[in-house]
Parts: structure tokens; sequence; C-alpha cells
């Protein structure tokens, strides 16, 4: 469909052939056919022939050749030239059309999205400032429908982001707070010191609120690794979604400089939050240990459980024997 047969060495075929047969195309047929020429020999390089003299020897060749004769005004390398350049023409004319109008909605197209990264016509500093609040302004807009799912891939199959952080706040965190189980946290020996402690030398008929209180306070301090566990995957999601979202705002992406400094400046202020939420967080813990609030109407429910468990130690203690340790145990259940 789209090759041009060219047959060279015309000129020293063996004497009684040719190649009529295959230059006619009755051979293997070619849609543009077969051109025969005739090439300059070394000898006539090295003695300097002129393209001209040999164009010339070709056509003489073509045209007293007994079979070439009939077909000499398609055959040398001035017809090849001239139908190389009528098939190029011909491609052109028949695909132009399509390659204008594709290049036109290319152009369109480009146009399009320069006039929303601000034109290029921006060469003041006002211009320029304007662009770059532009870019920041739609990164902002970006993030904000993220974190609202609303820019979210729908084709995700596992929970994203925003998604993932309220699954930190409203389960993992619960989940691991209610694990903590003040009788397994605390041993039996651990109470027991701190029951002699809070006494001295002094016989200790009843249970003393100090050694309630510091065993409270040893449970309470225990909320820190889950707490800041929490405030680590809620910081780990927000960068995950600022990655995203800075990969495909097209705004901050044309701009790799600003794209740059963007992120330095999200990842600084991230982690100066993070920092700050963690802080309070701790501030949080160190004043529910600084007062425990026994007032509280919830309290009464764990009153007395937590005192006849003190007071089962206090019996174990002074029993000094492991059948009324068996005792003190199911006491304190």
């Amino acid at each position: 469909e789209r090759t041009v047969g060219v047959l060279t060495k015309l000129d020293i075929m063996d004497a009684g052939t040719d190649a009529r047969d295959v230059l006619e195309g009755r051979t293997y047929p070619l849609r543009h056919g077969y051109i025969g020429v005739v090439n300059r020999s070394q000898r006539d390089i090295d003695q300097g022939k002129s393209m001209m003299a040999s164009m010339a020897s070709e056509k003489k060749f073509f045209s007293s050749h007994p079979a070439y004769s009939r077909t000499a005004h398609e055959q040398g390398s001035l017809f090849l030239s001239k139908r190389l350049n009528a098939i190029l023409e011909g491609h052109i004319r028949e695909h132009m059309p399509d390659i204008s109008k594709k290049i036109k909605t290319m152009l369109r197209d480009a146009q399009e999205e320069l006039q929303q990264y601000g034109g290029d016509g921006a060469q003041t500093v006002r211009e320029q400032r304007a662009i770059v609040v532009s870019a920041i302004h739609r990164f902002c807009e970006s993030y904000k429908e993220a974190m609202e799912g609303r820019g979210v891939d729908s084709e995700k199959t596992v929970l994203y982001g925003p998604a993932v952080m309220r699954d930190v706040f409203t389960t993992d965190f619960p989940t691991d707070v209610r694990r903590m189980d003040s009788r397994t946290e605390l041993s039996d020996e651990d109470i027991h010191i701190v029951r002699r402690n809070a006494v001295g030398v002094k016989a200790d008929l009843f249970v003393p609120n100090a050694a309630f209180e510091t065993l409270v306070k040893r449970l309470i301090q225990k909320l820190e690794d889950p707490a800041a566990t929490c405030v680590r995957l809620v910081s780990e999601q927000i960068k995950q979604v600022i990655q995203d979202v800075m990969r495909t705002c097209k705004e901050i992406g044309r701009y790799e400089h600003l794209k740059e400094r963007v992120w330095q400046e999200c990842m600084k202020l991230l982690g100066d939050k993070q920092r700050e939420a963690a802080e309070f967080v701790q501030n949080i813990i160190n004043m529910e240990v600084a007062y425990l609030n026994t007032d509280n109407p919830e309290f009464d429910t764990f009153r007395s459980g937590v005192y006849r468990l003190m007071a089962a130690h206090q019996g174990m203690a002074a029993a000094g024997g492991a059948s009324e340790g068996s005792a003190g145990d199911r006491a304190a259940q």
C-alpha cells in the first residue's frame, strides 16, 4: 500500500536478461509500482562524473534499451524524485485537515488552561503575586474538598484520609482505652507496696486515701500512650492527604518551586500543630492526674468496689498466708 519499489544496477545485468516483468508489476505487484535507476559506479565517482552527466547517461540507457525503451519516461532518478514528492504531497493533502483540526483543538485547550493559570501576561510583580495567590487558594480548596470527602477517588476500595481519621477517634482510641483493665495493669504487689508506703510506720487500720489516689493516677497516666498514638495516626493521614492534593492540583504543579515551598510550609505547620496537639493532650492528662474528681456522680458506682479491693489487699497482707490471699482476691472480685 505504501511501498515504492526501486530497482538498481539494471545496467550490469547479464546479456539477454532484463527486469521488465518486475518493473511492470507482473512478478510482485505494488500499489505505487517499480522504478528503475542507474547509479554512478565507483569508477564514475573516482573520475569525478557529475550528477547531471550521470542522469544523462541514465536517460540514454533506458531510452536505448530494447526492454525498457517503452517505459523510459517512467524510469530514472529524476522520475523517482517526482514520484516520491507526489506521494508525499498526496499524503499531506489527505491528512492535513485532520492534523489541522487536532492542532487547533489542542491549541484552544492549552490557551484555556493557560488562562486558568493566569495567562502569559504576568510580567509585573503584582500580576505574578496574583497568580501565586490564586494557585495557593486553589490548593487550599482542593485540600478542603478532600477533607470533606468530595475529592476522594470513587474507585477506592479502602478507607481514605478523613474517614481513617474519624475511625481513629471513634473506634481505635476508645478500643485502646477499653482494653485497659485495672486488674491487669496493677499487680497485687503494686497495690500492696503503695498501701504500705501511704501509712509509713503506722498501722493501717483503714484504707488510706493517699494509696487510692496514687493507684488511680497511675492508671490515668497509662492513657498517654494511646492518646499519643491517636495524635500520630491523625497527623500521618493529614500528611497523606496533602501529598495527594499536591500531586493532583494542576495550579500548584505548574510551578515546581512554588510546589516545593508550599510542601515545606505545610510540613512545618503540620509538625508544629502535631506538637501542640500532643502537648494539649498531655496537659489534659496532667490535669486529671492533679485532681481526682471524686464528687462525680458516676464515681459512687465504683467507690465501694475500689475500697473493697483495697481492704482485701489489706486483709491479705495482715494474714500473710496464701489462703487469705485467695479470700482477698474473691473479695476484690
